[in-house]
């Protein structure tokens, strides 16, 4: 990226602005294993200027993303998160991060999903409440103006669709320029948004918004020009358009070295793959959590945490750490029928129509959608009055997902596993080969249709 830079972009550190939507810390194992700090090692090489928090950089604990936040050399832009006790701007951030880029004050404004606490960690965001992004501008734009802001740029970390409506219905302060990264891309990703370009990138490095501002010293008109979304994905088996920074490249391979040993180990082979989505991905992962918990009745864990489909040919730790890449924990709780079925039944109330595979990969159970009932597997119908164990992850017992299980059983047992880990002993207990692939062992019926 930085090479394309250098050879693309006319490059300079100090001059070109470069920032991050959030989620910045979190889905490779290498972020994963290093719990973001291979990632902020990464960024500080790519001379990043300014990052906003994603929901997902919340993932190891508050205290871990103090100390990333404590190694960057860029700044964090928290606009919309408040210190709920005070109602002002959370110590985590910054209210806007100020740059000095030839001359010209500049100032980044960051706006978090409003609903971070249930698309994150939410145990990890206690204490912290999400305000609405139309009045953080309100109260913020002003704020860097009054701070001798020559231009401001917001960006935010939401779905296009959610806040564009809100942005348009009442009166925001002028900014200069919008990015949205996160949720894909517009039809036309060079938009404008109250008069100000707005750009919308794709996520996972697929491509990346530029946009280059003309600022007036003399009557501080701020003109933009050649916006453009630029891809930067080349065909598999294909040479590299580019050649790597050597500096960048340096922190990367160290970052690699230093996990090479554990995800490099082989525990499996598939010679077509499985895709994520998919029926076979999800019951093979729910499934395998009820082969390390034999006294569980029922196993879920929510879909959005299966982020990779498994490539084909070998299998390895580094694969399935890509597949299920957050450290969330498996945690057992105790519920009745009626408990699942109705906390089930209000989480899937939030999927999008058509998704078949949300809420959650389930295992030990089936269900029907309309209205939501759930069937064991042997068939006959969860009980509403019987007590089950069931196996969620910490992430959704925190409220994640639209669950609430927190409010339904307030000591749950932490088993200290990684909702990845099983899935990763089941291969090695499998002991799959090109002889027997893993294929071979998966179960493709869907779970959405009952009995």
């Amino acid at each position: 990226m930085v090479s394309w830079w250098l050879q693309n972009e006319d490059f300079v550190p100090g001059r070109t602005i470069v920032l991050s939507g959030g989620d910045s810390l979190s889905s490779t194992s290498l972020a994963t294993l290093t719990q973001g700090e291979a990632s902020v090692a990464v960024m500080n090489a790519m001379s990043y200027s300014a990052v906003l928090f994603g929901n997902l950089d919340f993932n190891y604990g508050r205290a871990v993303l103090e100390q990333r936040i404590s190694e960057s050399s860029f700044g964090w832009v928290g606009s919309n998160i408040l210190d709920a006790a005070t109602g002002q701007v959370s110590s985590l951030g910054k209210a806007y991060e100020m740059l000095e880029v030839d001359g010209v004050s500049v100032a980044i404004i960051g706006l978090a999903e409003v609903d971070s606490p249930s698309t994150g960690f939410g145990q990890a965001m206690q204490g912290l409440e999400f305000a609405e992004h139309v009045e953080t501008l309100q109260t913020v734009v002003p704020q860097a103006r009054g701070a001798g802001a020559d231009v401001v740029i917001v960006v935010v970390h939401e779905c296009v669709g959610s806040f564009v409506p809100d942005m348009t219905a009442v009166t925001v302060p002028a900014v200069d320029a919008y990015f949205a990264l996160r949720c894909g891309a517009l039809a036309n990703p060079t938009d404008s948004l109250n008069g100000a370009p707005l750009l919308v990138a794709q996520s996972n490095w697929n491509d990346y918004a530029r946009l280059g501002l003309r600022v007036s010293l003399s009557d501080g008109t701020v003109s933009p020009h050649d916006p453009g979304l630029v891809l930067v994905q080349y065909a598999s088996g294909n040479p590299n358009p580019v050649t790597p920074s050597a500096a960048v490249q340096a922190v990367v391979d160290t970052w690699n070295d230093s996990i090479a040993a554990i995800i490099s180990e082989v525990i499996g082979y598939t010679a077509i793959g499985v895709a994520n989505p998919s029926w076979e991905l999800n019951n093979f992962i729910a499934d395998s959590w009820l082969a390390s918990f034999p006294d569980a009745n029922f196993a879920l864990t929510n879909n959005g945490g299966i982020r990779a489909g498994i490539a084909p040919g070998d299998i390895t730790v580094g694969g399935i750490i890509d597949v299920a890449p957050f450290d969330n924990l498996i945690f057992k709780l105790t519920l009745t029928g009626q408990q699942l079925t109705d906390s089930f039944a209000a989480a899937r109330a939030g999927c999008t129509i058509g998704n078949v595979y949300c809420p959650a990969a389930i295992a030990g159970f089936t269900y029907t959608p309309s209205p939501v009932t759930l069937f064991k597997s042997d068939g006959s119908a969860v009980d509403p009055n019987t007590s089950y164990t069931v196996l969620v992850n910490n992430f959704m017992y925190f409220g994640g997902s639209g669950f609430d299980f927190q409010a339904l059983d307030p000591t749950p047992i932490d088993t200290g596993v990684f909702y990845r880990q099983p899935a990763i002993e089941r291969l090695r207990a499998l002991g799959t080969t090109n002889l027997d692939p893993l294929e071979n062992h998966l179960d493709a019926v869907p779970r959405n249709a009952g009995p």
